[in-house]
């Protein structure tokens, strides 16, 4: 059976140098830090297998994070092409690197719909992620 090939994941120079800051970064959570950092090694081309040995993660998780940022990667080159600041560059990344499926799957209210609009009122497909 053959060897199921990882999503690709493209970086760009900004995303690079944003992702480096959050993952170095002392006061950011643990677990955001690890998936900058799986970010920036899968953006390398390193393996699924060869990410999960080195940030000490499942496989799994791996797969799932990188699947998660390329199908972010629309919705990141929109923002940059927008002209948005790097602070709210920033704010996205850290959002598709936070955990989406527990906002998915509560029940969203039209005030937090709002904010997100408001944030990003030009992302409709990271809108769409999270709705």
């Amino acid at each position: 059976m053959p060897t199921p090939k990882a999503k690709v994941c493209t970086v760009s120079d900004r995303q690079h140098q944003l992702l480096e800051q959050i993952s170095r970064k002392a006061t950011n959570p643990h677990r955001l830090v690890e998936r900058a950092k799986l970010v920036l090694l899968a953006a390398d081309g390193i393996n699924n297998t060869e990410i999960s040995n080195r940030l000490e993660m499942n496989r799994n998780q791996v797969r799932m994070w990188r699947a998660r940022w390329a199908d972010a990667s629309a919705t990141l080159a929109e923002a940059e092409t927008s002209a948005t600041s790097d602070k709210k560059l920033i704010q996205l990344i850290v959002d598709i690197l936070r955990e989406f499926h527990k906002i998915k799957s509560a029940k969203l209210t039209e005030h937090y719909r709002g904010c997100l609009q408001t944030i990003y009122p030009s992302c409709t497909d990271f809108l769409a992620l999270c709705l």
